[in-house]
């Protein structure tokens, strides 16, 4: 089992639970694990608009393998596929999400005692989660990119050491020693 196809099987059980507060699951909803449009995002429901067969597109972020978590996201992102999209998180998504037995704010729903109740009897039903934690999802791009110094380090021979921003540099020309005692041309330390 993909974990895809475990996200759907767990799609399919929550349908009856929307189904009986009045707001179906629309049959065009697709579920897939992976990268957000955000860091911080842990799920999204992308609009019927931008899928050239409008289909809702929920996306999943490999954050957790923990599967009640899973579960939670899933369920909030199943909240905006169940009503227009233009709501977003207005009233009728709050409602709707609290009806869930989710909690919390409504832009960063989690699960609870009352949900988990609901849920972890489905969970014997869908098995372990088939995926893992992807480790390296939120790396920095430009982590390995070098970054300019927010401040730089000048060494004198009398010992003084002191810092200076590079705009400070380039306002003022090279800077003589601050000791009282020396006035040395100290020397950029380049770590």
């Amino acid at each position: 089992m993909s974990r895809e196809s475990w996200l759907l099987a767990a799609r399919d059980l929550a349908a009856a639970d929307f189904q009986a507060v009045g707001a179906p699951i629309p049959a065009e909803v697709r579920v897939a694990v992976g990268r957000t449009s955000k860091k911080t995002v842990l799920g999204e429901c992308w609009s019927a608009a931008v899928s050239a067969d409008a289909h809702r597109e929920i996306w999943i972020k490999p954050y957790t393998d923990e599967p009640l978590d899973l579960i939670g996201v899933l369920v909030h992102e199943l909240c905006h596929a169940a009503l227009p999209h233009e709501v977003g998180h207005k009233k009728p998504f709050v409602t709707l999400a609290r009806a869930m037995k989710l909690e919390g704010k409504p832009t960063a729903t989690v699960v609870g005692e009352e949900f988990s109740k609901i849920w972890t009897p489905r969970l014997e039903v869908l098995g372990p989660y088939p995926g893992a934690i992807f480790n390296h999802l939120d790396a920095d791009k430009t982590k390995n990119k070098p970054r300019p110094p927010s401040h730089l380090t000048f060494g004198c021979d009398c010992g003084m050491k002191f810092f200076m921003t590079p705009k400070l540099v380039a306002e003022i020309g090279a800077p003589r020693c601050v000791s009282i005692a020396c006035d040395e041309m100290p020397q950029e330390i380049v770590k």
